[in-house]
């Protein structure tokens, strides 16, 4: 994982309806939970946070600085407007640097399937995340999957076949499937109405005794 980018963050004293004022002018509320289960209420720049989401995705290691501190920390939870598309809440989750934790980190379907250029096949993805343990700075902030090798139906990728760098490992079941192959129901249905035909063709008649 790259460094962290660095994020401005201020404490917030305003909650419930009061936080619309800070939406306002351009401040959205997060959280930032500490060990131990305590919740630090803070305020960033909208505009900031949300190249961030946008560059990076809803998960990854941030560096906070508030107050003349810097807190490390990774992207727990965003809350996005399901209409305005807008930030609405964001919650952060302090780290150690030299502490392993686990996060989810997010899939990317990359690599065109064999699959996806026939008309009677098609990729099916089944997960959109994985569970990895690391080093904060290990953890990607992505995980790739290649579609490459998806040919025909039946072919599938697991969770397992991924690869990840030295340090992290795989908390999700391994065999976990990620990706499929399956045959359209529209040629299944033409593979057994030509099957059905067959049988009629070959069909022997009994002799008359």
């Amino acid at each position: 994982m790259p460094e962290p980018q660095q994020l401005a963050a201020e404490p917030r004293a305003r909650f419930g309806n009061r936080v619309k004022s800070l939406r306002r002018n351009a401040r959205i509320p997060v959280n930032l939970v500490v060990p131990g289960g305590e919740s630090q209420p803070l305020q960033v720049d909208e505009h900031s946070m949300a190249a961030y989401v946008r560059n990076h995705g809803r998960t990854g290691l941030v560096e906070l600085q508030i107050e003349g501190e810097r807190q490390l920390a990774l992207v727990d939870d965003v809350d996005i407007h399901p209409v305005t598309r807008r930030l609405l809440h964001v919650v952060f989750r302090h780290v150690d640097a030299g502490t392993a934790v686990t996060a989810e980190v997010p899939l990317e379907y990359v690599d065109t399937s064999p699959a996806d250029a026939r008309s009677d096949l098609f990729v099916v993805r089944m997960l959109d995340s994985l569970n990895l343990n690391g080093l904060p700075r290990q953890i990607p902030a992505v995980v790739q999957v290649s579609l490459e090798n998806l040919v025909d139906a039946g072919d599938a990728v697991y969770a397992g076949d991924v690869e990840l760098a030295e340090g992290v490992t795989l908390i999700t079941d391994p065999g976990a499937l990620l990706a499929h192959v399956e045959r359209s129901r529209l040629a299944t249905e033409d593979e057994e109405l030509d099957e059905e035909e067959l049988l009629e063709e070959l069909e022997v008649e009994p002799e008359e005794s």
